[in-house]
């Protein structure tokens, strides 16, 4: 074993050493990929402070931003964010006590009413998004190189696509 891998290469040196059975490519993917997301998450999580925002309440002004006329539903926000509807009033009822969101008027139940981004939550979230994709091209080390960063992105989009097609009904 070489002391200079990483700890993920080491522990995948491990298991084709001592369980060759387990140490298939698809294993070495989902280590791979459960390490990579708990470090863009640990980088989130340096990066949104700065901003005042938790990851949640960024995947709800990054799903608004990238919205037609930036407004969705709070069902369809909580869908992008992986919450429950519980979860989900008390992240809107925080956003909009800074102004970040609003939620104009409708008919019928209130929990339907519809949340929209507003101006300081727009411009929020642009400068939040900017930071943390420089951080992030940083720590994947793709910074300046957009060609492989396109490459690696449609490699992961494909195995990504076919998971979510079996998961999410």
């Amino acid at each position: 074993m070489s002391a200079n891998l990483t700890p993920t290469a080491r522990l995948i040196e491990q298991l084709e050493s001592n369980w060759p059975e387990a140490a298939t490519p698809t294993m070495r993917i989902s280590v791979m990929t459960q390490r990579l997301a708990r470090f863009l998450q640990a980088q989130a999580r340096k990066v949104l402070p700065q901003f005042d925002l938790s990851f949640t309440e960024f995947e709800f002004l990054a799903a608004l931003r990238g919205a037609p006329e930036r407004i969705l539903t709070p069902s369809q926000l909580y869908d992008a964010a992986l919450l429950s509807s519980g979860g989900t009033t008390k992240v809107l009822k925080h956003l909009e006590a800074r102004g970040l969101i609003d939620r104009p008027s409708s008919t019928g139940d209130a929990r339907s009413r519809p949340v929209r981004l507003t101006p300081t939550g727009c411009e929020t979230i642009e400068r939040a998004m900017a930071a943390l994709q420089s951080a992030d091209a940083e720590l994947l080390g793709v910074r300046g190189r957009e060609t492989e960063a396109d490459r690696s992105a449609s490699a992961i989009a494909d195995i990504l696509e076919r998971a979510e097609r079996m998961m999410i009904p």
